[in-house]
């Protein structure tokens, strides 16, 4: 439906909502939910957590025209476009969707929390069907599109909130200050996991035409299908390291779930390898075909960087949460300079082969914090992992 130009524009869009709103936001939100699950009540909070809502939209806001002022992420293709202010008024549903489905699931509302979650998904698809059929400019439809399912979003969750607490007109200072400091100490490890995840992204935005976005948003997209079925495993995996008393034990189903996800997703990565290129074309036309380039290149990085989620998992649940920064410092600090360096020479390419690197070296530094684990247990298959898995997702 769209082109690689307004594919570029539409993730440009996404970054915004999914990079500069939680960096800028600076945890509030995690400690909104660890609060109100601990020791607040959200009739005394309710107030408070609209108010930092409304700052931090603010906040965002001016962070947007700076980044436009400053010619950062091309976000001039916006305004000339006609949607950077639809773009600043869906920055304002998800401002608040992001504290209302916290103040949900500490509420323990999980049931309540799926239902509006698959209503504004089919509201989105529905949107988008209508803009296809009925909407001229489709990139401006793609966007209202979205910023009218938030705004559904929005409404859904306000409801759900305020039809479980009767909320008191009060600024609780305490709980204001608490939230924040809270937030500062788990920001740094959000914003690594952020930025490792999409500074290709925002670098490639910032330096390349918009199509060039688009084409390589399409290949990343692609190419993070191979992770689908191994990132079931890992969640799983967590509580099982978290239950484990015995150090000996943890890296032991460390090693064997690394090797399974390793290689799994390899296995996985196969098929996209050998009809790419026509399930790119079939996906999204042959304009897009540039992006099976994509794809290849940055496919080696994400079967990598799924062992790494393992041993991140792994770190988080054994409480070292330095050996997680670590990590994630080094895939910026890998990735930030051949960005710059490799993207004004090889394009969407360099961008993705820059990734690969990044990502291969954050799995490397990973096995070199576990000292006392060999090669052959991390990386190297055995007859006996495909019992252990079938065992484990049994838990």
């Amino acid at each position: 439906m769209l082109g690689p130009e307004y594919k570029g524009v539409q993730t440009i869009v996404l970054l915004i909502y999914s990079l500069v709103l939680p960096v800028f936001t600076f945890g509030v939100t995690g400690g909104v939910r660890y609060f109100l699950a601990q020791e607040f009540e959200l009739k005394e909070t309710l107030v408070s957590i609209v108010g930092i809502g409304f700052f931090y939209f603010l906040v965002n806001v001016g962070v947007l025209h700076a980044l436009e002022w400053l010619n950062l992420l091309n976000l001039e293709i916006l305004t000339i476009s006609g949607l950077f202010y639809l773009t600043i008024i869906g920055l304002f549903f998800y401002s608040f969707n992001n504290l209302f489905t916290r103040i949900l699931l500490s509420l323990s509302q999980f049931v309540s929390y799926n239902r509006i979650l698959l209503a504004y998904r089919c509201s989105y698809f529905l949107m988008i069907g209508l803009v296809y059929f009925f909407y001229s400019v489709k990139i401006k439809g793609v966007i209202l599109a979205m910023v009218t399912s938030e705004g559904l979003h929005f409404c859904l969750l306000l409801y759900k909130i305020l039809s479980k607490v009767k909320w008191r007109w009060r600024i609780d200072l305490v709980f204001i200050k608490k939230v924040h400091r809270y937030g500062i100490k788990v920001w740094l490890s959000e914003v690594l996991r952020i930025s490792n995840r999409r500074l290709d992204q925002f670098v490639l935005a910032s330096l390349l035409p918009a199509a060039a976005l688009g084409i390589y948003a399409v290949g990343v997209t692609i190419s993070e299908l191979v992770q689908r079925i191994p990132q079931k495993i890992i969640p799983i995996f967590y509580n099982s390291v978290a239950l484990e008393a015995a150090e000996d034990q943890k890296k032991k189903l460390l090693a064997r779930v690394h090797r399974v996800v390793v290689w799994l997703t390899c296995l996985s990565a196969l098929p996209l390898v050998l009809v790419g290129f026509w399930l790119i074309s079939w996906l999204y036309g042959h304009h897009f075909s540039g992006a099976y380039y994509v794809l290849i290149c940055y496919l080696p990085g994400t079967v990598v960087y799924m062992g790494t989620r393992v041993m991140l998992q792994y770190f988080s649940a054994s409480a070292q949460l330095n050996n997680m920064s670590y990590i994630q410092l080094v895939g910026i600090g890998v990735g930030l300079p051949l960005y710059y360096f490799l993207i004004p020479i090889y394009g969407v390419i360099g961008a993705a082969l820059s990734s690969s690197v990044a990502y291969l070296l954050t799995n490397v530094v990973g096995f070199l914090l576990l000292a006392d684990l060999r090669f052959s247990d991390m990386y190297l298959p055995r007859k006996s992992d495909w019992h252990h898995l079938r065992k484990l997702l049994k838990v």
